[in-house]
């Protein structure tokens, strides 16, 4: 399946995917699941098949995806799930309306769902995933405290858990709370030495503190723990030109394009450093590099 091959999908290419009936119903409900990387929005005609399916995996897939949903289609659409036959669903279901207006759901229909979810989240508590779910929960709910209180106790319960530390440091981020933000995450990188995201996250907090040097080293770092993210190399590239690196920012992405396989982003970042440096061969050469894409990979 071409989902499996980390090729960037159109929207109509995805749903052609899910509407596939030759395909299992696992796959045809993971490729839903994963409708979140292809649109940040759904049109609710698009997901109303699946969210009213026979096969209770594909409803179960729906309802966690309704997320991208607008609200009033959220209400109305998953409001019917709650009363699934299914617990999972029911759980899902209420998961997504915890946030919007459901004046006209069933309060009391929504209430036994919402208690479901949270014993869910209570047996789950023992696990840093567990504790996380409820963090990210209060946080939608705007329970600051909560957050941060949920969050803390996923790093205590498992400290080589990244998510917690994410979600902590975004937390004090938004309180505007700097050393809180830098303690977390080198805490976090400490005990998980090589996932890519908590460098990242690093990365990107030094650059809001205007540290270019230091952030510039955290980026080289996260595009060596995940060389198959073009997004990390953009980031690298980006940070080296804002620290006015612009030619070895240029000679660095001409160098490291060839490693990656969606080069889309990386193609325009390419022909607008080499705009901004009055660099005609380098333009022409991530022109020829944007046409040869577009006639291998259709992009």
């Amino acid at each position: 399946m071409k989902l499996n091959t980390g090729q960037v999908l159109s929207l109509s290419e995805h749903l052609s995917i899910i509407a596939d009936d030759n395909l299992d119903v696992i796959s045809r409900a993971t490729a839903i699941q994963l409708l979140s990387y292809t649109t940040s929005t759904l049109s609710v005609n698009v997901l109303v098949p699946y969210l009213t399916h026979p096969e209770a995996l594909i409803r179960l897939s729906a309802a966690n995806i309704a997320v991208l949903l607008a609200p009033i289609d959220k209400v109305k659409y998953l409001a019917p799930l709650l009363k699934d036959e299914f617990k999972s669903i029911r759980v899902a279901a209420a998961r997504n309306l915890v946030v919007n207006n459901i004046s006209t759901v069933n309060l009391d229909i929504f209430n036994q769902a919402f208690k479901e979810l949270m014993n869910v989240y209570d047996i789950n508590s023992w696990r840093g995933e567990g504790r996380l779910n409820q963090g990210s929960l209060a946080l939608e709910m705007n329970d600051l405290t909560r957050a941060e209180k949920s969050f803390k106790q996923a790093i205590d319960i498992e400290p080589y858990f990244e998510g917690g530390y994410i979600n902590l440091a975004d937390i004090y981020r938004a309180q505007q709370r700097v050393l809180q933000v830098a303690t977390v995450l080198l805490k976090g990188i400490r005990n998980l030495p090589n996932s890519a995201t908590l460098h990242y996250a690093y990365g990107l907090h030094l650059r809001r503190r205007k540290e270019m040097n230091k952030a510039i080293d955290s980026f080289k770092t996260t595009m060596g723990l995940s060389p198959d993210n073009p997004q990390f190399a953009y980031t690298y590239i980006l940070a080296l030109d804002g620290n006015k690196k612009s030619k070895q920012a240029l000679s660095q992405l001409k160098a490291l394009i060839h490693n990656y396989q969606n080069k889309k982003q990386l193609i325009e970042l390419g022909l607008y450093l080499s705009q901004k440096q009055r660099n005609t061969a380098d333009y022409k050469w991530f022109m020829s590099f944007k046409h040869y894409s577009k006639a291998v990979w259709g992009r």
